[in-house]
């Protein structure tokens, strides 16, 4: 079905081989099996310490290397390179793009709530040390992304281990372009001239500049890091005529990989093995695909182990209808296919109209974090039922009706086994771009229709990639480089230089409750202490019980603290008292590796004490005004500031209780201490109490009260 009659070899393309692999994606993958072996060291020897793991990395990097050459040298696998002379301008492109916003830290959702936990936490038991610190499903276990850029991040600091995510583009980008050049070949039975190839380079960059990417790819997600690896497979699917036996054991490690950096990939693994079996099965002996299959599988075990070493469930939290670990807590989802009911269509109209509802009502349904979508989707889905159709009319097939085939199985799966997530399916995302260019140039070589309406056609199959070229024009010109410069600059001075984890001002640590969804920045402060999520695991009976042992046991050792992203502080502290607890201090600790603009955060000292908590932020503490139903309440108040570098002369707290007035200094150093002030309340308060902060500037203050 999509299998496709190519040139002979003596007139394949010089930039696709049917075998071997490109040197640039041979680097890439070894950056994995790197890191796999890696976890194979830790999943055995359970060895978990920096120290440890530098040393694993550099013996290991050394050991891939050395055998790497070995293997070269003695012709096992046959090595060709993808860039050419009209990559230079695209490839520079897109580091520059990263580039320009690589000092700014990756501060986004997922990197603070799990990425950077299972970066340098690998193997920690998260149910008996700590306590299911992170709080999303696909964070668990199969984490090979995550543990690729921490060696980025070990090499190149905090920002600039994101650099991993543009290497990817850089692949897929010459990945596409090859994927064009092959098909003007077959389109045109010649080989493309230099025009032809500097078109397929500037079509190939167009499918990567999409609005999911471009959000993301200076940050520690990993939804893109797999499409090398599948593009590879669907190249050697369109365009090669036979496969060796030692492709198939690198397809085999692949797929593996693939499946280890995002579990929902192995949707489109499953989908492409099939139809290369379908393809290649007459020229390779059975073994042969068994061997692919087990070094598949060998990928996986590491993680396979840690995860049934844990919770009972090999694959957890994936298939538990199976394997009915205890510690599933998951709500609102499936228990065996691990997705949840929050994103894809909810009726038969939406599965039918999804795409339209992508383009034009956006807010109205769930499928992707970030709504803002230039249709592309929609348009690949109308050529492509339009050239099935047209191929059923005149019973002959081409290459956009190959294209077209294969994009409508991915949809389908996107649908139905992705739940419509669009981040979870960049795959076909990229694909649908491919399945456009390659449409413009069917119709670019279209010798029977008229310049008119190849005009009209090539218009409409662009229209997509016109409104993307424009959105992403200015979300680059509204980042920091250009819209705030002065904080760009300041944290171009931290590239490269951090590395190190958070120092913190105090002793007494026993271990960390996350009350918001930032367990990844307490795994950054320099302390090996347990870290407890209250949402996540503690939903069950089971779990319930075991976080309680575990708040025992750090009870035992020290104080339990929280950790407040940036401007959340208030979000916290009602977050602090609908869970039982009350705030006894505040810190502010400097984590430059973590925030956009001042570079502190919020360290939170807590205590088992259910109490109201007011917090105000700004020009709101400047005066609190209660009435006179806290008579007789123990009041506890304290004052901070944002950023501790900053200093006042003078800064007067002054409490109001009915005509009563008290003035108190409340004078605040530069590390950042907070000012703290106990008040018993009389019994007989008749008009309320008022609280006023005098101070220099109230921009960069904050005020917490308890009673």
């Amino acid at each position: 079905m999509f299998c496709i009659k190519t040139e002979s070899n003596d007139r394949q393309s010089e930039k696709f081989r049917g075998g071997g692999i490109s040197v640039e994606l041979f680097i890439y993958l070894l950056l994995f099996v790197t890191a796999n072996i890696i976890d194979w060291i830790i999943a055995l020897s359970d060895a978990k310490e920096l120290e440890t793991y530098l040393r694993a990395l550099y013996i290991v990097s050394v050991i891939v290397v050395v055998m790497t050459g070995v293997i070269l040298k003695k012709g096992k696998i046959i090595l060709w390179h993808m860039v050419g002379k009209a990559d230079c301008i695209p490839l520079i492109f897109l580091l520059l793009l990263a580039l320009i916003r690589l000092p700014i830290p990756d501060a986004s959702f997922d990197t603070l709530n799990y990425h950077l936990f299972w970066q340098d936490s690998f193997g920690e038991d998260i149910i008996r040390n700590h306590f299911f610190p992170t709080r999303v499903i696909n964070s668990l276990f199969f984490c090979l992304g995550d543990r690729t850029y921490h060696i980025f991040r070990q090499l190149l600091g905090y920002r600039g281990g994101t650099i991993l995510g543009t290497l990817a583009l850089m692949l897929i980008y010459l990945q596409g372009k090859i994927f064009l050049q092959k098909t003007y070949f077959v389109i045109t039975g010649k080989e493309p001239e230099r025009k032809h190839q500097i078109l397929a380079s500037i079509m190939s960059l167009l499918c990567i500049l999409v609005e999911q990417i471009l959000i993301y790819v200076d940050t520690y997600y990993v939804d893109w890091l797999a499409i090398p690896f599948l593009a590879e497979v669907l190249l050697r699917i369109f365009f090669a005529d036979k496969q060796e036996d030692k492709d198939i054991w690198i397809l085999g490690v692949m797929a593996g990989v693939c499946v280890c950096i995002k579990p929902s990939n192995a949707v489109y693994v499953l989908l492409l093995v099939l139809i290369y079996i379908a393809k290649f099965y007459k020229n390779i002996q059975w073994w042969t695909w068994i061997c692919g299959m087990t070094f598949c599988i060998f990928v996986c075990i590491p993680y396979i182990c840690v995860g049934y070493r844990m919770t009972g469930n090999p694959t957890f939290p994936y298939l538990n209808g199976l394997f009915k670990s205890e510690w599933f807590f998951f709500m609102g989802v499936d228990e065996y296919s691990g997705m949840k009911d929050l994103f894809g269509p909810a009726s038969l109209k939406e599965y039918i109209f999804w795409p339209y509802y992508m383009t034009f009502r956006p807010n109205d349904i769930h499928f992707a974090d970030n709504p803002q979508y230039c249709g592309r989707l929609l348009v690949a889905l109308i050529v492509g039922i339009a050239s099935i159709a047209r191929t059923i009319m005149t019973k002959k097939s081409c290459m956009i009706n190959r294209a077209s085939e294969f994009f409508i199985c991915v949809y389908i799966l996107y649908l139905t086994c992705i739940n419509g997530h669009l981040r979870y399916a960049l795959f076909m995302e990229w694909f649908a771009g491919i399945v456009l260019a390659v449409g413009i140039l069917t119709l670019l070589n279209e010798n029977g229709l008229k310049r008119c309406s190849k005009v009209v056609c090539i218009g409409f199959l662009a229209l997509s990639t016109i409104f993307s070229i424009r959105w992403a024009g200015k979300y680059i010109l509204s980042s920091n480089v250009f819209v705030n410069k002065d904080n760009w600059l300041q944290n171009a001075k931290y590239l490269f230089h951090d590395y190190e984890k958070t120092n913190l001002p105090v002793t007494d640590i026993g271990g960390f409750i996350v009350f918001d969804t930032n367990g990844s920045m307490m795994s950054m402060l320099d302390i090996d202490v347990p870290i407890v999520n209250l949402k996540s695991g503690a939903l069950t009976e089971a779990g319930k019980s075991q976080s309680e042992i575990i708040l025992s046991n750090i009870e035992e050792k020290g104080k339990i603290y929280s950790l407040s992203k940036p401007n959340a502080l208030i979000q916290l502290a009602d977050e602090i008292r609908m869970q039982g607890y009350s705030i006894e201090s505040v810190y502010t600790i400097k984590m430059p590796s973590m925030v956009n603009t001042s570079g502190y955060c919020y360290l939170v000292s807590v205590r088992k004490e259910e109490k109201e908590i007011l917090v105000c932020e700004g020009e709101k503490s400047e005066k609190i005004v209660f009435d006179s139903s806290l008579a007789g309440k123990k009041l506890n108040i304290l004052v901070g500031r944002k950023w501790s570098g900053m200093s006042d002369k003078t800064m007067n707290l002054k409490i109001c209780v009915d005509a009563n007035e008290e003035i108190i200094g409340a004078s605040l150093n530069t590390n950042g201490e907070f000012y703290q002030y106990e008040m018993q309340l009389p019994d007989d308060i008749e008009t309320g109490i008022e609280i006023e902060l005098n101070t220099e500037t109230l921009q960069n203050k904050w005020m917490i009260v308890e009673y």
